[in-house]
């Protein structure tokens, strides 16, 4: 019920809102090169991905799995109301523009990879959220003034988003075997790739490549979140094991306690 209240309510509302307030045409080219950046970040994570998979499994599906823990991490349940809580509505909405795109290869390659099909399939791209894109996006380039009261109700409904999601992590997590969980040293190793490796080279990168602080802070913040929920879910609507999924969303959630305000800390010194 919680999974459905975010999906079909919640997520499609808060994007509305948040599209509707602050997709203008003042903020188009600054959007449109964070959406952009985002498609560079996720190319090199992908990519990197596929080299990165092949040190710790020789199984093809396996190797499916990891490429996708190790480019899409959980940007929407744990990202979203973390980045709205340190650094504000406006980095919000930069976040939003900068995963745009990141959404559609969830959907497509993502989908994909975790259920082991032979081909892509469009029609995952047509679910509430991502629908409530182009809605929002419309709304706020016309110019059109929403009655107050649509506008709260919009507001109000997405702001349980954050908590909402925050608590269907958490029940996702619980009701794994923790005994089993903490079982093979090889995810041990993956986890701390995942966490500290791969959010450090993309602060580096993007500090090399002199990037704005505002794209380090997106590229670094989305990097550095824990596994993504999709890993289990979507093996587990096809009968698929969801082993390699369980493991590293659980553990990367539980070291993301420490090392989340880590990276909190070093983008605050560097950069803000």
């Amino acid at each position: 019920i919680i999974s459905k209240v975010v999906l079909y309510v919640a997520s499609p509302c808060f994007t509305i809102a948040s599209y509707y307030k602050n997709f203008t045409f003042e903020n188009l080219s600054s959007s449109i090169e964070y959406s952009l950046k985002g498609i560079v970040l996720i190319a090199i994570l992908y990519i990197g991905s596929i080299f990165i998979s092949k040190l710790f499994s020789k199984d093809n599906y396996e190797r499916n799995v990891l490429k996708y823990v190790f480019t899409v991490p959980n940007y929407g349940y744990v990202a979203y109301p973390i980045i709205l809580a340190f650094f504000g509505e406006e980095m919000m909405f930069n976040f939003m523009m900068f995963v745009i795109f990141i959404i559609l290869f969830t959907s497509v390659e993502g989908y994909r990879l975790l259920t082991d099909k032979p081909k892509i399939q469009l029609k995952n791209l047509l679910v509430p959220f991502v629908i409530a894109i182009p809605i929002g996006m419309a709304l706020g380039l016309s110019g059109l003034i929403l009655p107050t009261f649509m506008v709260d109700i919009l507001q109000t409904l997405g702001n349980t988003m954050s908590p909402l999601a925050m608590i269907l992590t958490g029940i996702a997590i619980g009701g794994f075997n923790l005994k089993e969980i903490f079982k093979g040293k090889k995810f041990y190793l993956i986890t701390f790739v995942k966490m500290f490796v791969l959010p450090l080279l993309i602060l580096g990168l993007a500090l090399l490549l002199k990037q704005s602080a505002t794209v380090i802070i997106l590229a670094v913040m989305f990097t550095a979140m824990p596994g993504g929920m999709n890993t289990i879910v979507y093996p587990k609507s096809i009968g698929k094991t969801c082993e390699i999924g369980a493991k590293t969303v659980t553990l990367s959630s539980i070291i993301s306690l420490v090392s989340l305000p880590i990276f909190l800390y070093i983008l605050k010194f560097f950069i803000l």
